[in-house]
């Protein structure tokens, strides 16, 4: 890679939400961006997830906003029941509701459908490279960048950049090379998620 285009490369370790939004917005400011991914394709497991409207208003910035709105569901309202009587014991008010106050819509949406519209929207941009099968094992910072070591297949890869952002997931055993993190707590607790359909 060259000195001047190594300047302003970054490389995100993790291809999900949190590494394909990222991308973008580091993009937009001028950045090329490598994004290493150690699944072989793109995962479309997982659940529905919420976005509130903080979180559809970075994504619209992001210029996702009309994505958005033909792939997720935008809920009138959340109420929440008494499990054992079926009575509601709590109605919150979304739809036109949650856009006057907060200048933005509430949705739904299923987690592989959102990383599908954020790895589509990447492919507008020149300056993103997506690689699937490469996973992020290890890195050493300098004064003027960071050197990226990556593994995919049997093919060792060395990435000159100047920054590493780790954005796959909590339990990543790359946040071993952040200065006074926190280590993650199991709290003993799992929340299971299921649909009712009346």
């Amino acid at each position: 890679m060259p000195a001047a285009q190594s300047k302003r490369t970054l490389v995100i370790a993790g291809g999900g939400i949190a590494g394909l939004t990222a991308a973008i917005a580091l993009c937009k400011e001028g950045f090329r961006v490598i994004v290493l991914e150690r699944s072989p394709a793109r995962r479309l497991e997982g659940a529905g997830i919420q976005l509130s409207p903080n979180a559809f208003r970075v994504l619209d910035d992001l210029g996702m906003g009309k994505m958005l709105r033909g792939a997720a569901s935008f809920p009138g309202h959340i109420a929440l029941h008494n499990a054992k009587s079926g009575k509601v014991r709590n109605r919150f008010e979304l739809g036109d509701a949650a856009r006057q106050r907060h200048g933005a819509p509430y949705c739904v949406i299923h987690r592989g459908d959102l990383v599908a519209l954020l790895e589509a929207h990447c492919a507008n941009f020149e300056n993103i490279e997506i690689r699937y099968g490469e996973e992020v094992l290890d890195a050493a910072t300098y004064s003027n960048g960071v050197t990226v070591l990556s593994s995919s297949g049997t093919v060792t890869k060395e990435t000159a950049a100047k920054g590493l952002i780790i954005a796959n997931g909590v339990w990543s055993s790359l946040g071993e090379l952040v200065p006074g993190r926190a280590v993650p707590q199991f709290s003993g607790q799992v929340a299971w998620r299921a649909t009712a359909l009346s």
